[in-house]
């Protein structure tokens, strides 16, 4: 995927993306490129492969689209993140301490999405009446929400001190090595 570069400008940052297997919605993102024509955002879309950023047509200068590209190179900078709340997209926005405004449409991410707004660190709308002002609003409301960005610190930390990969493979290693056969032992000894 391209390697991208923030805007030069101080503009705040969002990430709109809604995955890569449920994401059918040109519509939403067209419409979301109408809320957000000529706000102070600066809009990164990812279509996901599924449509080719041309289909989105003439977009203004604060939004740009793309089929591809690293999620977390955005993260880094983004302000707020508008996603279809996997978990994959969600460990993401969480270990940069990005507020998440979620839009999901299959039973593990609706679930998923929910959950995030209860715990105050994103909010949850239903795919089945999400327009791009709802989105616009939804994604003011948290990146300027002092308690949202209060638990996303609390988050990330909390996601820092587990540990990551290194120690989940290590949990994963014991666990296996605890729960193997006597057979096996003696066969390898």
């Amino acid at each position: 995927t391209p390697d991208w570069t923030p805007p030069a400008h101080d503009s705040p940052v969002l990430l709109l993306s809604l995955g890569t297997t449920s994401n059918d919605r040109l519509d939403l993102f067209r419409d979301c490129v109408n809320a957000f024509a000529e706000s102070p955002w600066h809009v990164v879309i990812t279509l996901g492969g599924r449509f080719d950023p041309s289909a989105l047509g003439r977009l203004p200068s604060n939004v740009e689209a793309h089929g591809w590209i690293r999620h977390p190179d955005v993260l880094a900078h983004a302000s707020a993140y508008v996603s279809q709340a996997g978990m994959g997209s969600i460990m993401e926005a969480l270990a940069f301490g990005v507020p998440i405004v979620a839009v999901p449409s299959h039973p593990e991410a609706i679930a998923n999405s929910r959950r995030l707004a209860e715990l105050g660190l994103g909010r949850h709308i239903d795919a089945d009446s999400v327009t791009g002002a709802a989105v616009r609003a939804a994604v003011e409301a948290v990146a300027g929400d002092g308690e949202t960005a209060d638990r996303l610190l609390w988050m990330r930390r909390s996601i820092e001190r587990a540990g990551g990969a290194r120690v989940a493979a290590d949990v994963i290693d014991r666990t296996l090595l605890a729960h193997r056969p006597a057979t096996d032992m003696e066969d390898s000894s």
